[in-house]
């Protein structure tokens, strides 16, 4: 029998379709309840944001007092069309004709009385808009990620209480990550990690959203599904498809809407100053001694877009390590250490194979069926521009186009490096604040790399202006891994110096 979740200490989050009910008949103006609605939840559950339970913690959702309210942590996956619904309409009493004010905001259904009529014409009727979204949860998120979670947010037994934590700390947590975009080659990786959020833009983002019910289907690597209906015109434009939040919604059956996005908050820019060695003795070892190897793959791990330029992503770096041979037991152990490791590392992980027999036998995009309005699942989601690192490892030279494409060099391997839970911990966390470093370059460094660039177009053949991007782009990740927040002659001189080495090795 399921142990039950305890009754929460607040009465937002015991009976929030009560407190709704308050507000909106206090409420003169129809034209700002749900504003209303907003600011005292947004007020009420910014202490006490994690006594509601978490959804995806739970077992078996009868653990969980209906009408509670539960949180939910999810991606936004697809966007249907727009929903129209009475907001406000009257009752009228068939005998005595009183006409009672009730409101269906936040709720599937227009509640009615017995010896009632309902009146949706009347001058106090509002019909509204709003957004429904398919939500499912984090697809392909590492095993860490909800155990960090469960450990922190242990749900409420009616005999152990657990621990609070104040949103500040919430903030800390890695759990952002994306969906799918890019297809890969025999075998890749793809992740994607949390930006984090500048000290202004902590704290809960509080919206119009309603978790109304669950809606099942064939998913990859998911385990629950639900229907997010978005109430708040501003919220419209900010959620987006392929984006994490944490959604709040009445159990089992939703009405409240009150969502956050999932971002991570950075440790102070000081806990930066230098690469630590064991993640480069770590990748060095997992691309066979391989340091050349071990540089890209780092740059690649804290590589994100930061702008698109007419549609064109600016500051990715897509990488290709060939030399893998599948016949060798050597090198197929290695590749799986490798995806374990990075498992370890990052929030999410998806191995996607591109063998001929899983190409013919799964799905590999997500595909919409417009009679049904239901999205059918695959390996990769709907095609909306997203951040997702692509890692592709294959025996030869890759068929998919890539920024970076390096033939592995073997060499002498050492003694695999034992990663306990506390370097782990320093490595993720380093990851993340590299990954999120603004890195700026000064009018004097692009000086000098535009007069580079030009002497090199006049001495290689092959030298174009995706070329100098890519410098870039390297330079700048280079000087990320270091913890350096501006470009300097150095990093650009290094840049040049690892791309002078794997052009050397793609002449071979």
């Amino acid at each position: 029998m399921p142990v039950p979740i305890a009754t929460p200490t607040i009465e937002e989050i015991r009976e929030p379709s009560k407190v709704i009910g308050r507000i909106l008949t206090e409420s003169p103006s129809s034209d700002v309840k749900a504003q209303l609605v907003k600011e005292h939840f947004s007020s009420s559950l910014r202490d006490h944001w994690h006594e509601i339970p978490l959804l995806n913690s739970v077992d078996q959702v009868e653990q969980i007092r209906p009408g509670t309210l539960v949180r939910f942590r999810c991606m936004v996956q697809n966007t249907y069309n727009p929903e129209w619904y009475v907001g406000e309409y009257e009752l009228v009493n068939k005998a005595t004709g009183e006409r009672k004010r009730r409101f269906s905001l936040y709720a599937d259904s227009v509640e009615s009385e017995e010896g009632c009529d309902v009146d949706m014409s009347s001058a106090s009727s509002a019909t509204l808009e709003r957004i429904p979204l398919h939500c499912i949860s984090i697809p392909f998120e590492s095993s860490w990620v909800g155990e960090e979670h469960e450990a922190r947010e242990e749900p409420m037994t009616s005999t152990e209480q657990r621990s609070k934590r104040s949103l500040e700390e919430e903030d800390v947590e890695m759990a952002d990550v994306s969906g799918m975009e890019e297809q890969e080659n025999k075998r890749s990786c793809s992740k994607s990690q949390s930006e984090g959020m500048n000290d202004g833009e902590k704290g809960a983002k509080i919206s119009d959203g309603s978790f109304c019910h669950s809606h099942m289907n064939d998913r990859i690597d998911s385990k629950q599904a639900a229907i997010v209906k978005v109430y708040d015109a501003d919220a419209r434009e900010s959620v987006k498809v392929n984006e994490i939040y944490e959604v709040v919604r009445h159990a089992p059956s939703g009405c409240l809407g009150v969502y956050r996005k999932r971002s991570a908050g950075l440790p102070a820019l000081p806990q930066l100053t230098l690469r630590p060695s064991q993640l480069v003795n770590i990748l060095s070892n997992l691309t066979h001694g391989d340091e050349v190897a071990a540089e890209y793959l780092l740059c690649h791990l804290i590589s994100r877009i930061y702008h698109r330029l007419h549609g064109v992503p600016v500051g990715k770096l897509s990488l290709a390590l060939s030399g893998l041979q599948p016949g060798s037991a050597e090198v197929s152990s290695s590749s799986s250490e490798l995806l374990e490791t990075l498992r370890k590392l990052l929030p999410m992980v998806a191995d996607i194979k591109l063998s001929i027999k899983e190409l013919c036998g799964k799905s590999m995009t997500s595909k919409k069926d417009y009679e049904t309005d239901m999205l059918h699942m695959g390996k990769l989601q709907v095609e909306f521009p997203t951040d997702v690192p692509a890692l592709v490892l294959s025996q030869g030279r890759s068929l998919l186009r890539t920024d970076i494409a390096l033939k592995l060099e073997h060499k002498q391997r050492t003694q695999p490096m034992q990663l306990s839970d506390e370097l782990l911990a320093r490595l993720r966390a380093y990851l993340q604040l590299a990954r999120s470093l603004d890195v700026k370059m000064s009018d004097d460094f692009c000086k000098i790399a535009e007069e580079k660039f030009v002497s090199a177009r006049q001495e290689q053949q092959g030298v174009t202006q995706e070329t100098f991007g890519l410098w870039l782009t390297l330079s700048r990740l280079l000087a990320a891994s270091y913890g350096e927040e501006e470009v300097t002659s150095e990093r650009w001189e290094q840049a040049l110096q690892l791309e002078g080495t794997r052009k050397q090795r793609s002449s071979c």
